[in-house]
């Protein structure tokens, strides 16, 4: 297993590859695909587990398996997730009272934008 991602439901998570022939991709839990796609698949995630990313071509496949901890600062701060033009925006918005050292240690490992 890969280090843990920590995350919150609003914000994504991706799984990209390229190459040619295109790469096929599928993002999975449990036995459930959650996305799949060429290039680069995406979800929402909400529970925590063990999530599967697989990648699929002519020339052969592999996968990279990640868990997934969904986390919970009680509120302090303000998170949003979209994806505008192809990119990404995991946002964390912190209040100036509420950024302090214990918030810190709670941001999600998903987070683009602080």
């Amino acid at each position: 297993m890969s280090p843990e991602v920590r995350t919150v439901p609003s914000h994504y998570i991706w799984c990209t590859a390229n190459g040619t022939p295109p790469i096929y991709l599928s993002l999975v839990r449990s036995s459930t695909q959650l996305a799949s796609g060429v290039g680069r698949v995406h979800s929402q995630i909400t529970q925590t587990g063990n999530y599967t990313c697989t990648a699929r071509n002519d020339a052969g496949m592999d996968t990279r398996d990640f868990s997934v901890a969904i986390i919970d600062c009680g509120g302090s701060c303000w998170e949003d997730g979209n994806e505008m033009e192809g990119q990404f925006c995991n946002i964390y918005d912190c209040t100036e009272n509420s950024l302090r050292a214990a918030i810190l240690t709670c941001i999600a490992t998903t987070t683009t934008k602080l």
